[in-house]
């Protein structure tokens, strides 16, 4: 490589083998195509699964008792990923060998269903009766509206549910003869994360 890059981590997601679609999915799908052709450059493809974080958004809906999206039955499970882990797995990747050169490496901190984040959560902020409620794409796509979403961005986040719901996003990693080890921080861990930011709003 003319600019001496001898090797490139790239942040991708999981669902990332699939090119369909108009959302992330199939930008960093595209994205990590790309790097591979890059010559003479190791290429290390880092997937985390869904955001901890992403629960944040939520708190306003978990205020009036109600958690969920258009994920469809309560019981799918989430690949679950924190940033701290995320880049605990970037900073190895920068600096050993262990990853392998060009196969996506899936960091993932706990895998749990929909029914158990909502539990955990509710658990964490003191309303046992928290549950996670399936939202239909039309329930989705109003809700985002009527927090400010623009009308391409809410039709993204259906979308990212409906790949969801299909198994788009968890199938690559679902095949995998041997899984990755899971990283630390798990959904009590965070649950507890978000009954601070959920008590200071």
């Amino acid at each position: 490589m003319q600019n001496g890059v001898k090797k490139v981590v790239n942040l991708g997601t999981y669902g990332g083998h699939r090119f369909d679609g108009k959302g992330p999915t199939a930008a960093l799908a595209r994205v990590e195509k790309a790097i591979a052709n890059i010559p003479d450059t190791e290429h290390v493809f880092l997937r985390p699964g869904y955001f901890y974080s992403n629960l944040f958004n939520q708190i306003a809906y978990v205020k009036n008792g109600v958690i969920g999206g258009n994920y469809g039955d309560v019981n799918n499970l989430l690949l679950l990923s924190h940033t701290s882990d995320i880049a605990d797995a970037a900073a190895e990747a920068f600096v050993t060998d262990n990853f392998n050169n060009g196969e996506p490496y899936y960091v993932v901190s706990d895998i749990r269903s929909c029914a158990e984040v909502a539990q955990q959560i509710g658990k964490a902020i003191g309303n046992s009766e928290l549950s996670w409620i399936p939202f239909s794409d039309d329930d989705t796509r109003n809700g985002l509206k009527q927090a400010g979403f623009s009308d391409e961005l809410s039709e993204i986040f259906v979308e990212i549910g409906q790949f969801f719901t299909k198994g788009y996003l968890n199938e690559h990693y679902n095949t995998l003869a041997e899984k990755p080890k899971l990283y630390k921080v798990k959904l009590e861990d965070f649950a507890k994360e978000f009954a601070i930011v959920y008590n200071a709003n």
